[in-house]
């Protein structure tokens, strides 16, 4: 089976992996435990690199993640943010669902003012996908508690000075996450986040993602391919609607942007994000000055 391509997704944006083995993390709803995944290579950081140059003035954003944690390496993970600040023009995003030490938060900083001096942006992303059953998704006792990584985020907040999302994603069934769940971890991660992301859940058609979070899907999910991604198979769409709309309508409330998708958000923080602020510089949020690309009202 051929490795996954780099993908140049809506908005000019790349999702990258640092590639390897099957990412430790587990976590129950991940792609990678779907039959026939096809993964990125394991490369050096210069390499990947090389290869996201050739995308030219196409390329607007790049963001860290992909099939494996990329903070498992964090010496790999800083490499590359900081060769691609050097050689990209464009926007960088990292995430990861790990507690970086401090001692890597002097050279995200200086990959930071390298951005921002050059009216780029580094976007810190901390992925929670819920707050008291988070180990029923993700199972390994590597990942920390829901309020140590809310804390990291009001960290890259202040200490590495750039704009923080938190990706509560995917958002997954209410026998998963509750709504009254959602609830506790958006209220307590909004102080600390620029944007809440969310995701539409994706299912391989074979059902191992279904048996792995123990739900079924009866209703009959669009069947397509992902945007985001390089891979060969099509996957069921799950639209939690009901769902979708309790998170969005908390982060309303909050006057927090939510999106479904990170380009929006990421254009929403470059038009409107203020460095000394350490916020937007909107009186409210709502409405959204930048559309979702997936939202349905």
């Amino acid at each position: 089976m051929d490795h996954a391509k780099y993908l140049l997704d809506r908005g000019g944006k790349v999702v990258v992996s640092l590639g390897g083995a099957r990412c430790p993390i587990n976590c129950a709803h991940c792609y990678v435990f779907a039959p026939g995944f096809q993964f990125f290579p394991s490369r050096e950081p210069e390499h990947i690199v090389r290869d996201l140059e050739s995308f030219g003035s196409a390329l607007t954003a790049v963001y860290l993640s992909g099939d494996i944690e990329p903070f498992l390496e964090p010496q790999a993970a800083v490499t590359f943010l900081a060769e691609a600040s050097q050689k990209l023009d464009c926007d960088l995003l990292f995430t990861t669902r790990l507690i970086i030490e401090h001692r890597w938060f002097p050279p995200l900083r200086e990959i930071a003012d390298r951005q921002f001096a050059k009216g780029r942006l580094l976007v810190g992303c901390v992925s929670i996908p819920a707050w008291d059953s988070y180990r029923r998704i993700e199972r390994s006792r590597r990942v920390a508690a829901p309020a140590e990584r809310v804390q990291q985020l009001g960290r890259f907040l202040t200490d590495l000075r750039i704009p923080t999302m938190l990706a509560a994603r995917p958002i997954l069934p209410a026998e998963v996450v509750s709504p009254a769940e959602y609830g506790r971890l958006i209220r307590a991660a909004a102080p600390h986040s620029t944007v809440v992301l969310g995701e539409t859940l994706f299912l391989d058609t074979d059902g191992v993602l279904e048996r792995r979070l123990g739900i079924s899907v009866e209703d009959s999910p669009e069947i397509a391919k992902m945007s985001f991604f390089d891979q060969e198979r099509e996957w069921k769409v799950v639209d939690l609607r009901e769902q979708v709309d309790t998170v969005a309508s908390l982060c309303q409330k909050l006057d927090k942007p939510f999106y479904l998708r990170s380009m929006p958000g990421i254009e929403l923080i470059r038009g409107y994000w203020d460095r000394d602020r350490l916020d937007l510089n909107l009186a409210s949020t709502y409405p959204l000055p930048v559309p979702d690309f997936e939202m349905k009202h």
